[in-house]
Protein backbone atom coordinates (compact mmCIF):
# COMPACT_ATOMS: atom_id res chain seq x y z
CA UNK A 1 0.00 0.00 0.00
CA UNK A 2 1.36 3.35 -0.78
CA UNK A 3 1.66 5.53 1.84
CA UNK A 4 -0.29 8.71 1.08
CA UNK A 5 -3.23 5.98 1.24
CA UNK A 6 -2.35 3.96 4.21
CA UNK A 7 -1.72 7.55 5.83
CA UNK A 8 -5.58 9.02 4.79
CA UNK A 9 -6.51 5.24 5.58
CA UNK A 10 -5.74 5.70 9.33
CA UNK A 11 -6.72 9.24 9.42
CA UNK A 12 -10.36 8.63 8.47
CA UNK A 13 -11.20 5.15 9.10
CA UNK A 14 -13.26 5.72 13.02
CA UNK A 15 -14.98 8.65 10.70
CA UNK A 16 -18.59 8.96 9.58
CA UNK A 17 -19.09 9.22 6.25
CA UNK A 18 -20.16 12.88 6.32
CA UNK A 19 -17.47 13.66 8.67
CA UNK A 20 -14.66 11.74 5.64
CA UNK A 21 -16.73 13.92 3.21
CA UNK A 22 -15.63 17.53 5.19
CA UNK A 23 -11.99 15.93 6.18
CA UNK A 24 -11.40 14.77 2.57
CA UNK A 25 -12.36 18.26 1.19
CA UNK A 26 -10.65 20.18 3.59
CA UNK A 27 -7.29 18.04 2.84
CA UNK A 28 -8.10 18.79 -0.82
CA UNK A 29 -7.52 15.05 -1.45
CA UNK A 30 -8.01 14.18 -5.15
CA UNK A 31 -10.30 12.12 -6.42
CA UNK A 32 -8.24 8.79 -7.45
CA UNK A 33 -6.34 8.76 -3.60
CA UNK A 34 -9.99 9.52 -2.09
CA UNK A 35 -11.72 6.42 -4.05
CA UNK A 36 -9.04 4.55 -2.85
CA UNK A 37 -9.35 4.83 0.09
CA UNK A 38 -13.07 4.49 0.37
CA UNK A 39 -12.44 1.38 -1.37
CA UNK A 40 -10.55 0.00 1.51
CA UNK A 41 -12.69 1.15 3.93
CA UNK A 42 -15.28 -0.97 2.27
CA UNK A 43 -13.12 -4.13 2.82
CA UNK A 44 -12.84 -3.28 6.09
CA UNK A 45 -15.98 -3.09 6.89
CA UNK A 46 -16.64 -6.34 5.24
CA UNK A 47 -13.98 -7.97 7.45
CA UNK A 48 -15.97 -6.60 10.70
CA UNK A 49 -18.81 -8.41 9.04
CA UNK A 50 -16.61 -11.03 8.10
CA UNK A 51 -15.07 -11.46 12.03
CA UNK A 52 -18.91 -11.05 13.49
CA UNK A 53 -20.32 -14.18 11.54
CA UNK A 54 -17.50 -16.18 12.68
CA UNK A 55 -18.03 -15.44 16.28
CA UNK A 56 -21.33 -16.20 15.41
CA UNK A 57 -20.77 -19.52 14.16
CA UNK A 58 -18.34 -20.21 17.05
CA UNK A 59 -21.10 -19.18 19.37
CA UNK A 60 -23.49 -21.53 17.88
CA UNK A 61 -20.83 -24.84 17.88
CA UNK A 62 -20.59 -24.01 21.70
CA UNK A 63 -24.47 -22.93 22.40
CA UNK A 64 -25.82 -26.19 20.31
CA UNK A 65 -23.09 -28.55 22.30
CA UNK A 66 -23.96 -27.39 25.56
CA UNK A 67 -26.32 -29.80 27.61
CA UNK A 68 -29.82 -28.56 28.58
CA UNK A 69 -33.07 -29.86 29.37
CA UNK A 70 -35.07 -30.65 26.61
CA UNK A 71 -38.76 -31.65 26.86
CA UNK A 72 -40.51 -34.77 25.46
CA UNK A 73 -40.73 -34.28 22.06
CA UNK A 74 -52.00 -36.28 -5.81
CA UNK A 75 -53.99 -37.25 -7.30
CA UNK A 76 -56.12 -33.88 -7.41
CA UNK A 77 -57.14 -33.71 -10.30
CA UNK A 78 -55.90 -30.48 -10.86
CA UNK A 79 -58.65 -29.58 -8.30
CA UNK A 80 -57.71 -26.87 -5.54
CA UNK A 81 -59.61 -27.67 -2.89
CA UNK A 82 -61.79 -25.26 -0.93
CA UNK A 83 -61.04 -26.03 2.83
CA UNK A 84 -57.75 -28.29 4.10
CA UNK A 85 -58.83 -28.83 7.80
CA UNK A 86 -60.02 -25.31 8.83
CA UNK A 87 -57.94 -23.37 6.76
CA UNK A 88 -59.73 -21.68 3.53
CA UNK A 89 -57.52 -22.06 0.69
CA UNK A 90 -56.93 -19.16 -1.75
CA UNK A 91 -54.39 -20.55 -4.48
CA UNK A 92 -51.80 -23.36 -5.06
CA UNK A 93 -48.71 -22.42 -4.78
CA UNK A 94 -46.88 -25.54 -6.15
CA UNK A 95 -47.29 -29.02 -6.96
CA UNK A 96 -44.44 -31.92 -6.95
CA UNK A 97 -43.97 -35.58 -7.02
CA UNK A 98 -45.09 -35.69 -3.03
CA UNK A 99 -48.14 -33.28 -3.01
CA UNK A 100 -49.41 -29.62 -3.08
CA UNK A 101 -48.74 -26.68 -1.42
CA UNK A 102 -51.70 -23.95 -0.65
CA UNK A 103 -51.63 -20.34 -0.09
CA UNK A 104 -54.68 -20.43 2.45
CA UNK A 105 -56.17 -17.97 5.54
CA UNK A 106 -56.55 -18.85 8.74
CA UNK A 107 -60.06 -17.73 9.55
CA UNK A 108 -59.78 -17.84 13.24
CA UNK A 109 -57.15 -15.23 13.31
CA UNK A 110 -57.14 -13.71 9.73
CA UNK A 111 -53.97 -14.59 8.82
CA UNK A 112 -51.95 -16.17 5.55
CA UNK A 113 -50.40 -19.71 6.32
CA UNK A 114 -49.20 -22.18 3.85
CA UNK A 115 -50.15 -25.92 3.38
CA UNK A 116 -48.00 -28.72 2.64
CA UNK A 117 -50.44 -31.59 1.66
CA UNK A 118 -48.87 -35.17 0.84
CA UNK A 119 -50.37 -36.53 -2.61
CA UNK A 120 -52.29 -39.62 -2.79
CA UNK A 121 -50.55 -43.25 -3.08
CA UNK A 122 -47.59 -41.60 -1.16
CA UNK A 123 -48.62 -42.38 2.27
CA UNK A 124 -45.32 -44.47 3.31
CA UNK A 125 -41.80 -42.57 3.55
CA UNK A 126 -43.49 -39.46 2.26
CA UNK A 127 -45.78 -39.47 4.85
CA UNK A 128 -43.42 -40.44 8.05
CA UNK A 129 -41.04 -36.98 6.63
CA UNK A 130 -44.44 -34.81 6.41
CA UNK A 131 -45.36 -36.29 10.38
CA UNK A 132 -41.19 -35.84 11.27
CA UNK A 133 -40.98 -32.19 10.08
CA UNK A 134 -44.22 -31.41 12.13
CA UNK A 135 -43.11 -32.75 14.73
CA UNK A 136 -39.52 -30.87 14.66
CA UNK A 137 -40.65 -28.14 13.89
CA UNK A 138 -43.17 -27.97 15.61
CA UNK A 139 -41.30 -27.47 18.85
CA UNK A 140 -39.29 -24.60 17.41
CA UNK A 141 -40.28 -21.06 18.28
CA UNK A 142 -38.00 -18.47 16.94
CA UNK A 143 -37.98 -15.75 14.55
CA UNK A 144 -35.38 -17.52 12.30
CA UNK A 145 -37.50 -20.66 11.68
CA UNK A 146 -40.85 -21.45 9.89
CA UNK A 147 -43.59 -21.76 12.58
CA UNK A 148 -46.04 -25.02 12.13
CA UNK A 149 -48.69 -24.12 13.49
CA UNK A 150 -51.04 -27.55 12.80
CA UNK A 151 -51.10 -31.13 11.23
CA UNK A 152 -53.81 -33.12 10.35
CA UNK A 153 -55.43 -35.00 7.68
CA UNK A 154 -57.73 -34.17 4.72
CA UNK A 155 -59.48 -36.73 2.58
CA UNK A 156 -57.13 -39.46 4.02
CA UNK A 157 -53.73 -37.55 3.54
CA UNK A 158 -51.69 -35.88 6.17
CA UNK A 159 -50.85 -32.06 5.67
CA UNK A 160 -49.27 -29.72 8.18
CA UNK A 161 -50.08 -25.96 7.59
CA UNK A 162 -47.11 -23.74 8.83
CA UNK A 163 -46.36 -19.78 8.36
CA UNK A 164 -46.45 -18.51 5.21
CA UNK A 165 -43.42 -16.87 3.89
CA UNK A 166 -43.37 -14.38 0.90
CA UNK A 167 -39.88 -14.17 -0.18
CA UNK A 168 -37.43 -15.44 -1.84
CA UNK A 169 -34.94 -18.75 -1.04
CA UNK A 170 -31.43 -18.06 -0.67
CA UNK A 171 -30.62 -20.57 -3.41
CA UNK A 172 -32.53 -18.62 -5.74
CA UNK A 173 -30.66 -15.15 -4.88
CA UNK A 174 -27.54 -17.55 -5.74
CA UNK A 175 -28.54 -18.40 -9.22
CA UNK A 176 -29.47 -15.24 -10.24
CA UNK A 177 -26.34 -13.37 -9.04
CA UNK A 178 -28.24 -10.93 -6.78
CA UNK A 179 -26.33 -8.04 -6.39
CA UNK A 180 -25.74 -8.03 -2.43
CA UNK A 181 -23.00 -6.18 -0.35
CA UNK A 182 -20.68 -8.68 1.96
CA UNK A 183 -22.27 -7.49 4.45
CA UNK A 184 -25.82 -8.47 3.91
CA UNK A 185 -24.71 -11.54 2.69
CA UNK A 186 -23.19 -11.92 5.61
CA UNK A 187 -25.80 -11.05 7.85
CA UNK A 188 -28.27 -13.64 5.98
CA UNK A 189 -26.26 -16.37 7.40
CA UNK A 190 -25.92 -15.02 10.53
CA UNK A 191 -29.78 -15.15 10.79
CA UNK A 192 -29.30 -18.69 9.65
CA UNK A 193 -27.03 -19.06 12.54
CA UNK A 194 -29.04 -17.81 15.13
CA UNK A 195 -32.35 -20.15 13.91
CA UNK A 196 -30.24 -23.28 13.97
CA UNK A 197 -28.48 -22.55 17.42
CA UNK A 198 -32.23 -22.74 18.79
CA UNK A 199 -32.98 -25.77 16.81
CA UNK A 200 -29.64 -27.47 18.33
CA UNK A 201 -30.76 -26.26 21.89
CA UNK A 202 -33.83 -27.70 21.80
CA UNK A 203 -32.56 -31.02 20.15
CA UNK A 204 -33.56 -31.22 17.12
CA UNK A 205 -30.89 -31.32 13.98
CA UNK A 206 -31.79 -29.95 10.64
CA UNK A 207 -29.35 -32.43 8.50
CA UNK A 208 -30.38 -30.64 4.81
CA UNK A 209 -29.12 -26.81 5.83
CA UNK A 210 -28.50 -25.91 2.10
CA UNK A 211 -29.47 -22.30 0.15
CA UNK A 212 -32.87 -23.46 -1.31
CA UNK A 213 -34.00 -24.24 2.49
CA UNK A 214 -33.00 -20.59 3.73
CA UNK A 215 -35.95 -18.34 3.07
CA UNK A 216 -35.37 -14.62 3.03
CA UNK A 217 -38.70 -12.61 3.64
CA UNK A 218 -40.36 -9.70 2.55
CA UNK A 219 -38.82 -7.72 5.79
CA UNK A 220 -35.13 -9.67 4.93
CA UNK A 221 -35.22 -11.93 7.64
CA UNK A 222 -33.67 -15.87 7.08
CA UNK A 223 -36.11 -18.19 8.10
CA UNK A 224 -35.16 -21.99 8.32
CA UNK A 225 -37.35 -23.92 6.41
CA UNK A 226 -37.99 -27.71 5.35
CA UNK A 227 -37.05 -30.25 8.70
CA UNK A 228 -38.59 -33.21 6.99
CA UNK A 229 -35.40 -34.97 7.31
CA UNK A 230 -34.55 -33.34 10.52
CA UNK A 231 -34.04 -35.66 13.57
CA UNK A 232 -34.92 -34.86 17.25
CA UNK A 233 -32.08 -36.13 19.52
CA UNK A 234 -30.97 -36.11 23.63
CA UNK A 235 -27.91 -34.09 24.61
CA UNK A 236 -26.12 -37.19 25.22
CA UNK A 237 -27.64 -38.99 22.00
CA UNK A 238 -25.97 -39.15 18.13
CA UNK A 239 -28.90 -39.30 15.09
CA UNK A 240 -28.24 -41.48 12.45
CA UNK A 241 -29.38 -40.85 8.47
CA UNK A 242 -28.83 -42.83 5.67
CA UNK A 243 -29.86 -42.25 2.16
CA UNK A 244 -30.93 -38.62 2.55
CA UNK A 245 -29.79 -34.80 2.24
CA UNK A 246 -28.34 -32.63 -0.57
CA UNK A 247 -24.87 -34.56 -1.54
CA UNK A 248 -22.97 -31.39 -2.61
CA UNK A 249 -23.52 -29.69 1.32
CA UNK A 250 -23.58 -33.16 3.64
CA UNK A 251 -20.96 -33.52 5.84
CA UNK A 252 -18.33 -36.52 5.31
CA UNK A 253 -20.42 -38.01 8.76
CA UNK A 254 -23.85 -37.87 6.59
CA UNK A 255 -22.31 -39.25 3.50
CA UNK A 256 -21.18 -42.12 4.83
CA UNK A 257 -24.15 -42.74 7.13
CA UNK A 258 -21.86 -42.41 10.69
CA UNK A 259 -23.64 -41.39 13.75
CA UNK A 260 -24.46 -37.59 13.43
CA UNK A 261 -24.57 -34.32 15.99
CA UNK A 262 -25.11 -30.73 15.45
CA UNK A 263 -21.71 -30.50 13.67
CA UNK A 264 -22.92 -32.02 10.62
CA UNK A 265 -25.56 -28.66 10.70
CA UNK A 266 -22.55 -26.35 11.18
CA UNK A 267 -20.73 -28.09 7.95
CA UNK A 268 -23.65 -27.35 5.74
CA UNK A 269 -24.26 -24.00 6.96
CA UNK A 270 -20.78 -23.46 6.15
CA UNK A 271 -20.86 -24.68 2.43
CA UNK A 272 -24.02 -22.53 2.28
CA UNK A 273 -21.61 -19.21 3.53
CA UNK A 274 -19.12 -19.83 0.61
CA UNK A 275 -21.86 -20.31 -1.97
CA UNK A 276 -23.67 -17.17 -0.80
CA UNK A 277 -20.10 -15.47 -0.70
CA UNK A 278 -18.69 -16.58 -3.75
CA UNK A 279 -21.93 -17.19 -5.64
CA UNK A 280 -19.84 -20.99 -6.56
CA UNK A 281 -20.12 -23.89 -4.41
CA UNK A 282 -17.66 -25.38 -1.70
CA UNK A 283 -17.41 -28.64 -3.53
CA UNK A 284 -17.96 -28.89 -7.06
CA UNK A 285 -17.11 -32.69 -7.88
CA UNK A 286 -19.76 -35.45 -8.45
CA UNK A 287 -19.15 -38.04 -5.13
Amino acid sequence: MRPEVAALFHEVSDLAAADRADHYLRRQVPDALRAEVESLLEYDVAGDSLRACVESAERLLVESSAPEAHTPPTRSGGIVPATIGRFEVTRLLGRGGMGEVYLARDALIDRPVAIKLLGAGHEGDAGRRLVREARAAGRLHHPNIVTVFEAGEHDGRPYIAMEYVSGETIGSLIRRHALLSLRRRLEMIEGACAGLAHAHREGVIHLDIKPDNLMLDDDGIVKVLDFGISRIVQSDTLATLHGAGTLRYMSPEQIQGRPLDHRSDVFSLACSLFELVSYSPAFTGST
